[in-house]
């Protein structure tokens, strides 16, 4: 998967129009644990990857969740 289609998808999962890499996600309104528990589920259906407590924690902008999702 490319990153604007990663974009795409996160997009869809976080139900918003618009999202860059750039975004801050402690700034980023809806960020909380259930989006959190969602971003976990597509990881592992989507790419197989199995998002731990302390990749949550270094997640700082989306692109470090892309960064991570496209490794």
């Amino acid at each position: 998967m490319t990153r604007i289609e990663i974009i795409e998808a996160l997009k869809d999962l976080f139900e918003v129009e618009n999202l860059s890499e750039d975004i801050i996600l402690s700034d980023f309104e809806g960020w909380d644990s259930i989006m959190m528990m969602s971003l976990v589920s597509f990881a592992d259906i989507n790419f197989k990857k199995q998002m731990k407590m302390q990749d949550m924690k270094n997640f700082k902008t989306i692109k470090d969740i892309i960064n991570f999702l496209n490794i």
